[in-house]
């Protein structure tokens, strides 16, 4: 499979690998900086009849020139106009790292409140549960930029050849200030507890996310609640990807 093999459905959601006939789908969403690249080779790590579908967010990738959301009201409604031919169509799991992890948890919610539907199962990836604080009060969108970039080259997600590029840094800045904000103005609004699965993933050397804060999870659900800890920092999801697949293709094969 050519890995550039672009399929877009709409200009938010992209597959690079379409399913004539797919069993399920599986939506990716984005970490903060992230785009639908991120999850261009999924496919071939999971079944042949799940469709990996990916979020691509304005501000990143084909969309860089686009006008990045900071806000969650605009951001969910938004998706929703994007998810709507889906909703009658296949079974659907969302997956999300880190911001995305936030992302597909409040889409969940707005979904059983606007639609009433729902995912097979949430998969939440690097991201505390959503109703604990942040860890620190800094406001990292709001810092000059060159301590934003510092901050960026910490976490280690973000390729060293990307902090030479300074045209690209340039482009980016407005969308990685936008995901921070997002995540950082966050405020978790008490509702009724999701009635589907949660499968949390957690590096075991990430400084950002405990354990703890990953298996508050199970507060949110009703129904059942697993939790795997793997090699890696806040990013595992490039250094632990065959392991983090092999989890997921299991529970997919369940449904």
């Amino acid at each position: 499979m050519n890995p550039l093999t672009l399929t877009k459905y709409n200009s938010w959601i992209v597959t690079f690998k379409a399913v004539k006939a797919p069993r399920l789908r599986l939506f990716c969403f984005p970490f903060a900086g992230g785009n639908a690249l991120t999850y261009k080779d999924w496919s071939d790590y999971l079944p042949e009849d799940v469709e990996v579908c990916c979020m691509q967010l304005p501000g990143r990738g084909n969309r860089l020139i686009e006008e990045p959301i900071s806000n969650f009201p605009t951001l969910l409604e938004a998706i929703e106009e994007a998810f709507l031919p889906f909703i009658d169509d296949v079974p659907f799991v969302f997956f999300g790292h880190s911001m995305g992890a936030l992302i597909a948890f409040e889409f969940t919610r707005y979904l059983e409140k606007r639609h009433q539907i729902r995912p097979d199962c949430l998969l939440v990836s690097a991201h505390r549960a959503p109703h604990l604080p942040r860890k620190s009060s800094t406001l990292y969108h709001a810092l000059p930029n060159n301590e934003l970039l510092e901050r960026l080259k910490s976490l280690n997600g973000t390729p060293d050849w990307f902090f030479n590029e300074q045209e690209l840094v340039e482009l980016s800045l407005p969308m990685i200030k936008a995901d921070l904000e997002l995540c950082e103005c966050y405020v978790y609004e008490q509702g009724p507890s999701l009635e589907i699965p949660i499968i949390a993933f957690g590096g075991t050397r990430d400084k950002e996310v405990s354990k703890e804060s990953i298996l508050q999870w199970e507060q949110i659900t009703n129904s059942s609640f697993q939790m795997f800890s793997l090699p890696g920092n806040h990013f595992f999801l490039n250094s632990s990807q065959d392991r983090l697949l092999s989890e997921i293709y299991k529970y997919l094969r369940t449904i």
